[in-house]
């Protein structure tokens, strides 16, 4: 018997026409301290963005069979006209039905600061803090998750949103996707 490797590094380097060059660096933890929990963080670097993310995930919730995830970020955009900070965090209820099918419940909050906006009548707005919450459901019956041949994966969900500081900007933002896979 042979235990997998607990620390999981991984850096990709990609460019784009509209990004340049980035960077990004991941380092994973699969079983933090000896007691069965993943921790992750990610740095992503390039010319016109910087992210960083640290997430905690425990695979049996208070000893259920929920998976839980904390997640907190924070990400500089330079975009054209503007740019942007943004700063939140999230909490995630992930739970496997069956090895097909996964329900996934989570709650975002999050902080975004505009500036160097070029058009003052675009960025006149002071507080721009969102909290969302969105469930999904999955049906994954592909041959690999991530190489698929064959198989298919149908997955539906709901996201409903709002400006904490004002009630004008609420959402509700339906999904569906079916994709299936042949040789």
């Amino acid at each position: 018997l042979e235990e997998k490797k607990s620390v999981v590094t991984d850096l990709k380097v990609s460019f784009s026409t509209g990004d340049k060059f980035t960077g990004a660096l991941t380092l994973q933890d699969l079983n933090l301290f000896h007691i069965a929990k993943r921790a992750n963080m990610k740095l992503t670097l390039g010319q016109k963005i910087g992210r960083g993310e640290v997430s905690l995930a425990d695979p049996h919730f208070f000893g259920s069979r929920w998976e839980t995830i904390l997640s907190v970020f924070y990400e500089q955009l330079n975009r054209p006209g503007f740019d942007t900070k943004e700063v939140g965090g999230s909490v995630s209820l992930l739970h496997d039905f069956t090895s097909h099918l996964r329900l996934l419940n989570k709650y975002q909050v999050d902080k975004t600061t505009f500036s160097n906006v070029t058009d003052p009548a675009e960025g006149a707005e002071h507080d721009n803090t969102t909290s969302r919450l969105s469930t999904s459901v999955s049906y994954d019956w592909r041959d690999s998750f991530s190489d698929p041949r064959d198989g298919y994966l149908l997955a539906g969900g709901l996201d409903i949103g709002n400006k904490i500081t004002s009630s004008g900007k609420n959402f509700i933002q339906p999904k569906l996707q079916f994709v299936h896979y042949t040789s």
